[in-house]
């Protein structure tokens, strides 16, 4: 074990010597060449700009950056994101900072074979105790992001994807207000984050609020409010992940028609004619029914509209869309109302609340978009076989 002092106290705080406490384990991990990749195998590879060796305040950063850092690439690797939001999820949670920062430090060290490792923990241990650490505000606002960021994968939906693009900005905001620093003067309660986008469909931080109270009572949970400053991106972002199923189009325009329904007055609205938004509606239904149907026949002909779509669909039944009472009976009622708007007359209030109704909250696009990834899972494991 080279430089490693035998007789010297135990760097785990047991008070023993260290021949007779920790030194037969880390012997054991050294001897295997080890490289089981720790529970912060990340630190590995990405690399943050904080020193994890310099205080449980440059821990927090660095896990928050690296938590930034696999959320910044391309094909995001779920589990690295989680191992790291339950690292600072326990780092807040925990009686003793000092010991779960030599524990995380202990298993980097091990990971990278150090042959001293007894004295760099040792000196690790006196910078836990004398560098800056975390405010009890910090420490819930890290626990308030890292259990948003846990919560995002336990609640997923087998057909959804991950908000990576929210999880980024919570995480953003985390360290650039834990970098910056937040005092216990008072009790942080909220923050709202005001959020834009870049014109690509992707979000990016501009600025926050913090909230206090004085009170003598901390809180368990930081509320945060998302204020978008792109209100259409957001309904977008909104669909791209509970409806990623759907063509790119549709949910394009979707998000269009969501954002202008907002935009008309609702006081007004026995005075509005709804026949755009009613075209948009069941244009996005026919192309997706149509898309669906593909996916399962091979083909259909070009010319299938609404009517043959509503046929197949009484005779053949598709995954998901049985969830829908009486299907058939409403998808005829919204080609009855499509109908009346392709011939220009006005459609009111209340043939729009059907068709919306129909699609948004009796979940019907969400089902079309789980039976198309069905589909298209079940095409891949039948090439993966083949």
């Amino acid at each position: 074990m080279g430089l490693i002092g035998r007789n010297e106290t135990c760097y785990c705080g047991s008070g023993k010597k260290y021949k007779k406490c920790c030194l037969k384990y880390d012997e054991k991990q050294l001897n295997k060449g080890i490289i089981p990749k720790p529970a912060n195998e990340a630190f590995d590879i990405a690399r943050t700009s904080h020193n994890i060796q310099a205080g449980i305040r440059e821990l927090a950063l660095a896990q928050l950056e690296q938590i930034i850092i696999w959320l910044s690439k391309k094909h995001v690797q779920p589990h690295l994101i989680q191992v790291n939001s339950k690292d600072l999820y326990e780092l807040s949670q925990t009686d003793d900072m000092v010991e779960h920062y030599l524990h995380i430090n202990r298993e980097v060290l091990l990971a990278q074979g150090s042959p001293n490792m007894h004295l760099e923990l040792q000196l690790i241990r006196e910078r836990a105790e004398t560098f800056p650490s975390l405010t009890k505000n910090e420490r819930t606002l890290i626990r308030t992001i890292a259990e948003a960021n846990i919560g995002e994968f336990l609640l997923l939906g087998d057909a959804h994807t991950a908000d990576y693009s929210a999880m980024k900005i919570l995480t953003e905001f985390c360290y650039e207000a834990i970098k910056e620093g937040i005092p216990d003067r008072e009790n942080l309660i909220s923050a709202i984050l005001y959020v834009d986008s870049d014109g690509e469909n992707n979000e990016k931080l501009v600025n926050w609020e913090l909230g206090y109270v004085d009170d003598d009572e901390p809180v368990d949970t930081i509320w945060i409010e998302w204020e978008a400053l792109d209100e259409l991106n957001d309904e977008y972002r909104k669909y791209a992940h509970s409806l990623h199923g759907l063509e790119e189009d549709s949910k394009d325009e979707l998000a269009t028609a969501m954002y202008l329904e907002k935009t008309l007055p609702y006081k007004s609205k026995n005075h509005i004619s709804y026949r755009g938004l009613i075209m948009t509606y069941t244009s996005i239904l026919e192309r997706e029914l149509k898309k669906l149907i593909e996916s399962k026949e091979g083909s259909i002909p070009e010319d299938w509209m609404m009517k043959k779509i509503n046929d197949y669909i009484l005779k053949h039944p598709l995954t998901y869309l049985e969830n829908v009472n009486n299907l058939y009976e409403q998808l005829e009622n919204i080609r009855r109302i499509r109908n009346k708007a392709a011939h220009g007359e006005k459609i009111d209030y209340e043939d729009f609340e059907i068709v919306k109704d129909l699609l948004i909250d009796q979940q019907l696009m969400e089902f079309i978009s789980w039976a198309k990834v069905e589909l298209e899972d079940l095409e891949v494991d039948s090439k993966l076989t083949d």
